[in-house]
């Protein structure tokens, strides 16, 4: 499966998972091969392959979008809901999705579904019965009133002047006269049902699918006049669609997906789908799953060319755990650990763009379980991990270190010998390192610093206490190092700090702020700091943490601090970063990145850097520089790697030949080194391949392509011409 990575906001493109990570609602396909996706963040993706190809879209806006739908093949509609926003917003594109417009805009509450009965009349519905009209392909929108307080959940129409609503409360409302007049036909259903999905595969025939106490699906074989109940279930469905008048799928909540090929009279459970919750065929067997939406926070795709026999997956994520630790050794070697769910998952780049799973342990139910919380990387081979052995049976936690010498290829459990759950690790060297935590216990608290000289295979206590929590340990030099302390909500809150200017060997406190805590700190030199605070405060030092200002240009809801230097430096909030470069007297950025909870971030220089979050969510700065050597270029007699026309115009064909399957990765470079294009393969057998790359939206010029086939790389010279 291929993506396209483009451009999100701002200035950070998605690694993983792919082609993006936010969150995703809705589905709808124009044709057999072309269909669109929208999800929070204004996310909207298009495929024009039958989902080979995935390319994200602008859609200029960063709110939740919860329903798209197309009238013509240029002409379509999304429309924002779900999630928290209570903005009403239509956005509209007349070229295939290539450049959209925001047409309405209001605070009426959520919409949820849009529908056009042509491309003139068409209908967007929402919260508390809310139904906005439009007669002149979506220019302009009229609030039309129902009469009714209910959800609408979707709106359809079977032709330009049959239509339907249902929703809430056992809405079913019907029109004649495309939508001037609309009439309850819910006679004899019970009452509170909640009708979540509609499908009429003739004319006449149509299913309802929603649930109560449980899952039901009604029916109706007099274009929509009378319905009677048809099946009932346990599982509560969220999505039905038919691809004829006997065969049909239907999502249920959780894992549940069932299918019938005798018009709903029996229903049989296909291959679990889960977490799917919205789907659509584009013929009598291929169906397309989207896994997530409103109540899930997933960014997954699948399809079925068999009718749910075979279901195959359309996104790639190497993890969607909980990533909220990252580290870097080289410019090209990172890790970055996460969780979710009993799930621990270390990850590893060795070239800056492609991550693996190196390690994963799993809860299995048997105590203890090991809880990782924190990182750190020395260099290539020497690396930690910090955690506990948790048993809930005893409510005990003993604090471990986990040890690789080899770049994490193998691990060695160490003991600290203390009852931890911990916060931070920092190593001055590969033997001299600090970890700070609690022991989780309420009757007896207690939070320690404790040491280690010998690479984690004794340990000592530094400090400990009785209240508060020691948060950080930082060495900005080997001689000067600093932890923090946090104090608790029945302290009435409060920050301490410690510092040593010999090295570890003697802590003295040397400020202490009231009713506020830290969130992050970070000492990129000896003299200059930088703390995140409550209240969405930066305090800075520049005497070595003795005294603390507050920057007075910023007041955003930051949560973690990185600085490259005294004066260039990034703080990274829930879903957006802030920049500056005069050290925090001014500030840049604050644009939407993702849905998704951004947890840490790691700064090379102040133009190339990562986030991430939840999901699996890794970003990266698309300036980054990527060295491409004149010996790097391949010799013709060993290329397994053709490029024709070369020089191009407007396009060029891409030849290569697989020995073995691959993972497979073009790059296109600027000379410079400056990356302008980049085409991910999740993975394709052994062969010969070609495919076509667009060069019409590049300067004239010469540029390198680079081919990676797991770790097999070969660079090319490409010119283009106008």
């Amino acid at each position: 499966m291929c993506f396209v990575s483009t451009q999100t906001y701002a200035q950070w493109q998605w690694q993983n998972p792919l082609p993006q990570g936010n969150e995703i609602s809705n589905i709808h396909f124009v044709d057999n091969i072309t269909g669109y996706v929208v999800g929070a963040g204004g996310t909207i993706l298009k495929t024009v392959d039958a989902g080979s190809t995935w390319q994200v879209l602008n859609s200029g806006i960063q709110d939740e979008l919860s329903d798209i739908y197309f009238a013509s093949e240029n002409l379509g509609f999304a429309v924002t809901g779900y999630g928290y926003t209570s903005a009403t917003k239509i956005i509209r594109t007349q070229d295939s999705g290539e450049t959209w417009d925001l047409v309405f805009s209001d605070s009426l509450g959520q919409l949820l579904t849009v529908y056009f009965a042509d491309n003139s009349v068409g209908f967007a519905g929402g919260k508390d019965g809310l139904l906005l009209k439009t007669l002149n392909g979506g220019t302009t929108w009229a609030i039309q009133n129902l009469g009714v307080q209910n959800d609408i959940n979707r709106i359809l129409f079977t032709n330009s002047h049959t239509g339907f609503i249902v929703g809430n409360g056992t809405t079913i409302l019907k029109t004649n006269d495309g939508g001037s007049i609309w009439y309850d036909v819910s006679t004899g259903l019970p009452a509170s049902l909640y009708l979540n999905s509609i499908s009429f595969p003739t004319s006449s025939l149509g299913y309802i699918a929603g649930y109560s106490s449980g899952g039901i699906v009604v029916r109706t074989i007099d274009e929509g006049e009378t319905w009677t109940i048809l099946s009932e279930f346990i599982p509560s469905p969220v999505d039905l669609a038919f691809s004829s008048a006997d065969s049909g799928i239907m999502l249920c909540y959780s894992t549940t997906a069932l299918k019938t090929i005798d018009g709903g009279q029996n229903w049989d459970e296909i291959e679990p789908l889960f977490l799917a919750t919205r789907l659509t065929f584009t013929d009598a067997n291929t169906a397309y799953f989207v896994h997530g939406g409103e109540f899930y926070h997933w960014p997954v795709l699948s399809k079925t060319v068999d009718f749910g026999v075979t279901i195959d997956t359309l996104s790639s994520q190497v993890s969607l755990t909980d990533l909220k630790d990252i580290d870097f050794t080289s410019r090209s070697t990172g890790y970055i650990l996460g969780e979710y769910w009993g799930k621990r998952e270390l990850l590893k780049t060795t070239d800056g763009y492609h991550w693996s799973v190196i390690l994963q342990l799993t809860n299995n139910g048997n105590p203890p379980d090991t809880l990782l919380s924190c990182i750190e990387f020395l260099n290539a081979n020497v690396g930690y991990l910090a955690g506990s052995l948790v048993d809930n049976s005893t409510s005990t936690h003993e604090g471990i270190v986990i040890k690789t010498l080899d770049g994490g290829e193998t691990w060695q459990s160490l003991n600290t010998g203390f009852t931890i759950d911990p916060l931070s690790i920092y190593f001055k060297n590969t033997t001299e390192g600090y970890l700070t935590g609690n022991n989780l216990d309420w009757s007896n608290w207690k939070t320690y610093v404790i040491k280690t000289l010998d690479g984690g295979l004794s340990w000592q206590e530094v400090m400990n206490d009785t209240i508060g929590d020691f948060q950080s340990v930082l060495f900005p030099t080997p001689q000067i190092g600093y932890f923090l302390k946090n104090l608790p909500p029945s302290a009435g809150y409060g920050i301490k700090i410690w510092k040593t200017l010999d090295g570890g060997n003697i802590w003295n406190s040397i400020c202490t702020f009231d009713s506020i805590y830290s969130k992050s700190i970070c000492f990129p030199d000896q003299n200059t700091g930088y703390m995140i605070s409550s209240g969405s405060r930066v305090l800075k030092t520049n005497d070595g943490g003795y005294s603390w200002t507050e920057l007075p240009n910023f007041s955003f809801p930051g949560n973690k601090v990185f600085f490259i230097n005294k004066d260039s430096g990034y703080v990274l909030g829930y879903n957006q970063t802030w920049e500056t470069t005069d050290g925090g007297n001014t500030w840049d950025g604050g644009n939407f990145i993702t849905s998704n909870y951004l947890r840490d971030l790691f700064f090379f220089n102040i133009d190339t850097g990562y986030i991430v979050g939840g999901n699996g969510s890794i970003l990266y700065m698309p300036s980054d520089y990527f060295p491409v050597s004149q010996d790097e270029i391949t010799n013709p007699s060993e290329s397994f790697l053709t490029v024709f026309p070369n020089p191009c115009r407007g396009s060029t064909t891409i030849l290569y030949n697989l020995e073995s399957p691959s993972k497979v990765t073009f790059q296109v470079f600027q000379v410079s080194g400056e990356i302008v294009k980049s085409t991910y393969i999740m993975r394709q057998p052994a062969g010969k391949y070609e495919i076509n790359l667009e060069v019409s939206d590049l300067a004239c010029g010469i540029y390198l392509l680079r081919i990676q086939a797991n770790d097999k790389v070969e660079t090319k010279k490409m010119v283009v011409i106008h």
